[in-house]
C-alpha cells in the first residue's frame, strides 16, 4: 500500500510539474507592447480606478499569476496600461494592433470587456475596439481583437472593466503590423508608398 501511494504521489507531482512548465511556455507573437503582461511582477505598469487590482495565483493561465480586478464602482471603473504613442515603436496612423488576452469572470451575468483605446495628445477619448469577456472562472477563454490606429490618435492603451463582480485576465499580448493599402477595408489614410526611380535616367510618356 505504501508503494502504491508513493507511485500515485510521484505521478501527481509529475503532472503538476508538467502543468507548470506548459503554463510558462505562453508566448506572444512578435514584440509585445504590454509590460508585465502576466502580472508576474505584481501590479507594476498597470493603473486602475473604481476597484481593487491584485496579482494572484488563482486561474493563472501563463506563469504563476493573473490579474484580478474587483469592481467596487459599477458605474465607472477601469484597469489600463499605456502601450505606446503614435510615432514611437513603429506605430503610425493606420498601423494594425493585434490584441490577445485570456479572461474570465465569476459571474457572467455582469458585463465585462477587454480592449484597446485611443486618445488625443491631451487624453481626449477618440475610439476603441472591445470584446465581451464571459468565460466562467476558474476557466479562462482567449479573446482576440484586431484594431486600426486612427489618424488623430496619440496615446494608446489596453484596458479592462465591467459593471460588477470580478474580471480576471492573464497574458496580455499586443503586436504591431503595418496597414496594407491593397486591403479593401484599409482606412483612407493607409496609402501606398510611391516607388520613385533614382539616378538621372527618367522615361517620360504622355
Amino acid at each position: 500500500n505504501r508503494d502504491h501511494y508513493i507511485t500515485i504521489l510521484t505521478l501527481l507531482l509529475l503532472l503538476l510539474q508538467t502543468n507548470i512548465l506548459s503554463a510558462q511556455t505562453c508566448t506572444c507573437t512578435g514584440t509585445n507592447l504590454v509590460q508585465n503582461h502576466s502580472f508576474e511582477s505584481g501590479t507594476n505598469n498597470w493603473s486602475w480606478s473604481g476597484g481593487n487590482l491584485y496579482s494572484d495565483t488563482y486561474a493563472a493561465q501563463c506563469g504563476t499569476k493573473a490579474g484580478h480586478f474587483q469592481i467596487t464602482n459599477t458605474g465607472s471603473n477601469w484597469v489600463s496600461q499605456q502601450i505606446g504613442t503614435v510615432g514611437t515603436n513603429g506605430i503610425t496612423a493606420g498601423s494594425i494592433l493585434n490584441l490577445s488576452v485570456y479572461g474570465g469572470t465569476h459571474n457572467p451575468s455582469f458585463y465585462h470587456q477587454v480592449g484597446i483605446s485611443y486618445f488625443t495628445s491631451n487624453w481626449t477619448y477618440i475610439s476603441g475596439n472591445y470584446t465581451e469577456v464571459n468565460a466562467q472562472l476558474p476557466s479562462m477563454s482567449l479573446y482576440n481583437i484586431t484594431s486600426t490606429v486612427p489618424s488623430n490618435a496619440h496615446f494608446i492603451t489596453v484596458e479592462k472593466g465591467g459593471n460588477g463582480d470580478w474580471i480576471k485576465t492573464d497574458r496580455w499580448c499586443v503586436s504591431l503590423s503595418q496597414c496594407n493599402p491593397d486591403n479593401g477595408s484599409a482606412p483612407p489614410f493607409c496609402a501606398p508608398q510611391p516607388n520613385c526611380p533614382t539616378g538621372n535616367n527618367f522615361l517620360w510618356s504622355q
